[in-house]
Parts: structure tokens; sequence; C-alpha cells
């Protein structure tokens, strides 16, 4: 079966989708091991992951200029690493999640049709806390579903986007979950942590 993927464009936010062609699977792998685990060593920033096999590193130029890490899962869930070195002022506190969040939804609602957030909540990103947040839009008229990440450790910020089909929600928490299990900052531990909403954490629908 053919699926339509999505295309996210942005500089730290997302701001823009196009379509992108997937592919089908082939019988003759349904008795194979499954696939190993690999790893992500970042050369941009200070963090790696420790990937499912399942989940396929692709070229980031297809699905976003500034993404430092595109991996994709059967041309149906999708997901990207965007860090960016935030602004240091003497004084003047850099942003945190929460700010990344606020500025990163506004965008969101604004390019993405009949875009609603669903539930927002912690998670547990490597050895800190993050923001996340479920929501789900259309893309022409096809419903999809997002489960965007903000953390920011030192003076990184990280933004997290995974999507795919609505009507597979389930499997892209898991499948996203599973990949975030094995995040892990290179960076050392900041004395405050990043803030987090207070909530259910967001992989416990409500």
């Amino acid at each position: 079966m053919v699926r339509t993927p999505l295309r996210i464009a942005a500089l730290l936010l997302v701001t823009c989708l196009v379509v992108a062609l997937g592919a089908g699977c082939d019988e003759d792998t349904a008795d194979a091991p499954p696939p190993q685990p690999w790893r992500f060593q970042s050369e941009a920033a200070p963090y790696a992951i420790e990937i499912p096999g399942e989940w396929q590193k692709t070229d980031s130029g297809e699905l976003n200029d500034f993404a430092d890490l595109a991996v994709t899962l059967a041309d149906s869930y999708f997901l990207i690493v965007i860090p960016q070195e935030l602004p240091q002022y003497e004084g003047v506190a850099a942003p945190d999640a929460k700010a990344i969040k606020r500025a990163s939804l506004a965008l969101l609602r604004e390019r993405i049709d009949k875009f609603e957030i669903e539930r927002t909540g912690p998670l547990k990103l490597g050895d800190q806390t993050a923001l996340s947040i479920f929501a789900e839009g259309l893309y022409e008229t096809d419903p999809v579903q997002y489960i965007a990440t903000y953390a920011t450790r030192g003076p990184w910020g990280y933004q997290i986007v995974a999507w795919g089909p609505q009507e597979e929600e389930d499997q892209l928490i898991a499948a996203t979950d599973a990949l975030l299990s094995g995040w892990k900052f290179t960076s050392p531990a900041p004395s405050t942590p990043s803030p987090a909403d207070e909530g259910e954490p967001p992989t416990q629908p409500k």
C-alpha cells in the first residue's frame, strides 16, 4: 500500500507542510529477524539517541531544511529533531522550554488547518523533564496526528516533532516513545531542570 507522508519546513518552528511519496512493504521480509537498534550521535548539538531498528534515517533536507536528524518508520511515521543554540545575553534569561513551546504552537495554529491541542504534559527525555503536546490537524483533507516535544539544556533548545496518520495515533505514540526512550544529553546536567507543565503524562491519553 502506498501512503502519502507529510513534509515539514521550519527554522526552529514548524511552518509548512508538503507532500512526499512513500513505498509499500516487501512480503519476503516477513520472516526476517527484527532490525537492530542503531545509534545517532549528533555533530551539531550535545545529544545522542539509541534508535530502534524499525526507524530508518532519511534525508533531512526532504523533511526539514533545519533538522539535525530525520527518521521514518515504514514511510508512515516521521520524526525530526531541530536543535538550536539559544541566544545568551548578560542579565537576561535564555528562552526556556515553555517559551519555545508557546512560539511553536502559535505558528502551528497559524499554519495547520483545524489545529487542535488534545493534551499537554511533562515527558521524560534523557535525565530531565521536557514538555510534550499532542495535537491533530488537517493536511488538505487528511487528518494528521502530531507529537511535539520541547526541551532546553544549557545554551541549547530542542524541538522534536513526530507525525503520522491520525487513525494510527496509538501506534505513533508507541513508536515515538520507544525512540525517545533512547535519548541522551551529552552535555553536563543544568543546575535547574527544564520546566514542565502540570498535568498527566502526555502518553496517557485521557
